[in-house]
């Protein structure tokens, strides 16, 4: 299934819990126009309702922490949630009923068998099946724990920065199979094993690994150094800037260009898993 769908459907089962839970909040009344006066005890709070063009007389909810006025509050609260809510829900069901799969074996299905034999193996997609098939398999990924403070993807999973959520989103967006943090098994200039975890190894059609790392803090000595080192400890190992190996930076004031990356993996990646 998409994974736009498939995200869609899990925040329309959020929605409608959400919904069920302020639905039993919301309580019979107006909402009427909410005024306030200062008093010697502090600011007096009011409702005042409309009939038509005529307006009613004040409604005394009164002062902060009055039963009547947090009612009210909460009231109009849940009420607008649910306004948001009932729209939103429209909105993603039309997405799930409306959204059609582009992918080659749901096009395929649609046609003719004169044209699938005519197709043939030029168009078929098989070999890109099997790339996504790898990305699912269960693979040994970095045990370091993630920060409390992580970013979360659109689709739960956990990455270590948001320029990383941004790169996690258009390698997804752009169907483009890989694995996060994969083991990566090296040998050093001692000719020792090292253990290395890139943050992207997205795989080839030709059955080739290409990495993606995101260096964020080359305005850091110290990490330009570790990073530098990585760098040298990949290239020794076969893995090379411009070859198999893809490094993405933030803009010299500290921003990720998430539209510059979206460039280099439509011109770099895309082409070397999709052809």
């Amino acid at each position: 299934m998409c994974t736009i769908v498939e995200a869609a459907l899990r925040e329309l089962a959020r929605i409608n819990v959400e919904e069920m839970d302020a639905r039993g909040r919301v309580t019979a009344g107006k909402w009427g126009e909410l005024c306030m006066r200062m008093t010697g005890e502090g600011p007096l709070f009011s409702v005042r309702e409309s009939k038509g063009k005529v307006r009613m007389p004040l409604r005394e909810l009164g002062l902060a922490g009055d039963p009547r006025l947090i009612g009210y509050l909460s009231n109009r609260y849940f009420r607008e949630k649910l306004t948001a809510l009932e729209k939103d829900k429209k909105l993603l069901q039309a997405l799930i009923d409306e959204y059609r799969p582009y992918d080659y074996e749901s096009i395929a299905a649609k046609m003719s068998s004169t044209w699938k034999l005519a197709a043939g193996r030029e168009l078929d997609q098989s070999a890109y099946q099997e790339l996504l098939a790898w990305a699912d398999a269960e693979y040994e990924s970095n045990p370091k724990p993630f920060s409390p403070y992580c970013n979360v993807t659109f689709d739960g999973h956990y990455v270590r920065s948001m320029a990383e959520n941004m790169i996690y989103t258009l390698l997804k967006m752009h169907g483009i199979p890989f694995r996060y943090e994969e083991k990566l098994v090296l040998q050093d200039a001692d000719g020792m094993k090292v253990v290395r975890y890139p943050d992207f190894t997205a795989m080839t059609r030709v059955r080739q690994c290409l990495y993606v790392e995101y260096a964020g803090m080359l305005s850091d000595p110290q990490y330009m150094e570790g990073f530098t080192n990585k760098l040298a400890l990949y290239h020794r190992n076969g893995i090379r800037l411009g070859q198999n190996l893809i490094v993405l930076t933030d803009t010299p004031d500290g921003r990720f260009d998430a539209e510059a990356a979206e460039r280099i993996i439509l011109g770099l990646i895309l082409p070397q898993v999709r052809g």
